[in-house]
């Protein structure tokens, strides 16, 4: 049965289109996204990462109508910015400082670009297994921390528990990583950034679809009209998705569309 009412689709990144083994998106994938914007269906990636790494990634192979990036916080239709969320003061500064006593790596995200307050294995680990470029390094002291998108800490599950997570009440930490979490605002996710641009073109959320495989995906993936969980999906992603395809290394996006809605 083919899905005729879809208006806008939204695809996670790392996982989902971009393979953790060849770090790009494989051509057939390119292919079937590109037909869906031939057949007027509006196409958004909705991504933990920041609008310039998006863009590096997608390199003049993919044309999209814009971004949910950074898991929700700037929101973009055709190069206009829809929406932007901050998060709270007082998080940011107890985990700075939090950074500062443990000694665990920490990156913001600013208006200006993403930034690191040091370098250490995991950091080296991450960026190696997803091919991001490295932040610059600075002193975070020069940095307005009440206008941070988000914040990524390089730690274990096990770490955040214990240390962090007790004592910020507004933020939430999602994995889809042993030695990485993406920090972001509770009231803010790729749901939010998602209802922000339906609510901009005027499209009903029944007549959306995304497509994840990890945590920060799940409020997208149970809210759309329709989701798709890759067959290489964390569990809970798979539970709560309409539909379950084939592995992001076996072009698991461009399969679902193929079948389903070209």
């Amino acid at each position: 049965m083919k899905l005729n009412n879809i208006k806008a689709a939204f695809f996670d990144m790392d996982g989902t289109i971009v393979s953790f083994t060849s770090h790009t998106i494989s051509e057939r994938d390119i292919a079937a996204i590109n037909k869906l914007r031939e057949r007027g269906i509006k196409v958004f990636i909705s991504s933990g990462r920041d609008e310039s790494n998006i863009k590096k990634v997608l390199d003049k192979t993919l044309e999209v109508d814009g971004y949910v990036s950074m898991n929700g916080n700037l929101n973009v239709v055709n190069d206009e910015a829809v929406s932007k969320y901050f998060m709270p003061y007082d998080d940011v500064k107890f985990l700075v400082d939090a950074s500062d006593r443990f000694g665990f790596a920490l990156s913001l995200f600013t208006e200006e670009g993403v930034f690191l307050n040091r370098i250490d294995d995991r950091v080296h680990a991450v960026h190696d297994y997803v091919e991001v470029p490295m932040p610059k390094v600075i002193d975070f002291n020069k940095l307005d921390l009440s206008r941070i998108f988000q914040m990524n800490t390089y730690t274990t599950r096990a770490f955040d528990e214990e240390h962090l997570v007790p004592y910020v009440k507004n933020t939430v930490f999602k994995r889809w990583n042993d030695d990485f979490a993406d920090i972001n605002s509770a009231s803010t996710s790729k749901l939010h950034g998602i209802h922000d641009i339906i609510n901009k073109l005027g499209i009903d959320i029944k007549d959306t679809i995304s497509f994840g495989d990890s945590e920060n995906d799940l409020e997208m993936i149970k809210g759309t009209g329709i989701s798709v969980a890759l067959g290489n999906a964390m569990d809970i992603i798979k539970d709560a998705a309409t539909y379950i395809t084939k592995d992001c290394d076996e072009s698991g996006s461009a399969h679902f569309i193929e079948n389903y809605i070209l």
